[in-house]
């Protein structure tokens, strides 16, 4: 087993981080790369006998250096050194001592010299952010084929290929599958996926990989998005996939919690995937303001408790337009007044785009209390021409009076 997934600078880096964080001090052993294994660390009882300073297992400083160990290597690594890309990184002699005594890492029990989280070491690191990322970085290498198996998905349509159907090139490589009206399956880099205040989710476009010169990447990347629109708009769960390395994949394993598609641009495929939300369905109207909001992280992460936030409210101001309106959503751009139903008929039914009419990149960082008055029902085309240019243009000058001068 390697875990070539960080330098010892990136390693070391993540290790004082949880430090300071936790413990407010940084980390005071690895200061120096080592690039042979220690073979001792293979023993049990060679940690037992340190009698040097041990700190207490529930201390901040052993569930820093014990969250740092499981964000780098995951959570089983070697007491002999943990392979990096450049070297080894020795395990704190005094933390996993401590750790060993009071239950929270075995060592050698399923392979000798290999430290192994137990579900006492898994829940005493739970608290701390990088370690719940960290805890779904895959440590075993499963297949798509099972791994959509054991979800009850038909692969009957796999072994229509001269090799094993689980390695069928048609399907094996493909980034999303679905359950029809069940749920999607995705296949999500665990690289690219982000943690704020316990929350774990990933902000991604798959048009934008669409755009890749290679036609079979343009047809997953575009399948990716099909299903992820559609899991948006029918509130069905996702099960993700959780693939680790880069050209080449290293590990893969199947997420236990469900994540859902929390935000959806139709007009550029902008999205947000979060682990454990609850899927709502999003039919009869779209939000395309999402992908206008990009920018410092602050501003993206207010993004994503302020979506979360006023989901539901959006749909009350469907409701309440539907109300006010006996039944139709009329456009509030002043001289606009479009209607979808009664243009379009039964598919144009209860449709429209709710607009936000402050822009979210200027509310407050701590946050604004929302209205009904500050949302506005307004029809796709100026919803479009409100945003064009990545403005937010005030409802009633959008469209220019009769007697304006315009160029034709």
């Amino acid at each position: 087993m390697t875990f070539k997934i960080k330098s010892f600078a990136e390693a070391r880096s993540i290790l004082d981080d949880l430090c300071h964080r936790l413990d407010k001090k940084p980390a005071s052993t690895n200061k120096t790369l080592k690039k042979k294994p220690h073979l001792d660390g293979n023993s049990e009882a060679w940690w037992l006998a340190h009698k040097g300073a041990t700190p207490a297992f529930d201390s901040n400083r052993s569930i820093a250096y014990l969250a740092a160990y499981v964000e780098i290597a995951g959570p089983h690594f070697y007491g002999s050194g943990i392979p990096l890309e450049d070297g080894l990184m020795y395990p704190d002699r005094g933390v996993m001592k401590s750790m060993l005594h009071g239950g929270c890492v075995t060592i050698g029990k399923n392979k000798p010299g290999l430290f192994e989280l137990t579900p006492k070491g898994r829940k005493l690191i739970s608290g701390t952010e990088i370690a719940a990322l960290a805890e779904l970085r895959p440590d075993r290498k499963r297949l798509v084929f099972d791994i959509l198996k054991e979800l009850k998905i038909d692969v009957s349509d796999w072994a229509n290929y001269k090799g094993p159907p689980a390695a069928n090139p048609r399907y094996c490589y493909e980034w999303a599958f679905e359950k029809p009206d069940k749920f999607v399956v995705l296949c999500l880099w665990h690289d690219e996926l982000q943690e704020e205040n316990g929350r774990i989710f990933q902000i991604k476009n798959y048009r934008r990989r669409s755009k890749n010169p290679q036609p079979v990447r343009v047809r997953r990347a575009e399948r990716a998005d099909e299903y992820i629109a559609k899991a948006y708009n029918q509130g069905l769960p996702i099960r993700v996939v959780v693939v680790a390395g880069k050209d080449r994949t290293k590990g893969r394993i199947l997420d236990k919690l469900a994540w859902a598609v929390t935000s959806y641009d139709f007009d550029s495929g902008e999205h947000l995937l979060e682990r454990g939300a609850e899927p709502e369905k999003n039919e009869g109207y779209q939000e395309i303001e999402y992908s206008a909001h990009e920018g410092e992280a602050w501003k993206r992460t207010a993004l994503i408790t302020h979506r979360r936030r006023e989901h539901k409210f959006r749909a009350k101001k469907i409701e309440d337009a539907l109300a006010k309106s006996h039944g139709h959503l009329i456009c509030e751009v002043k001289g606009c007044g479009f209607d979808f139903f009664l243009r379009y008929g039964d598919i144009g039914r209860n449709y429209a785009h709710v607009h936000h009419r402050e822009p979210l990149s200027k509310l407050p960082k701590s946050g604004k209390k929302l209205t009904l008055a500050d949302l506005a029902i307004v029809c796709a085309n100026c919803h479009a021409m409100v945003h064009i240019g990545g403005a937010c243009r005030d409802l009633d000058t959008l469209i220019p009076l009769p007697n304006s001068s315009r160029r034709t």
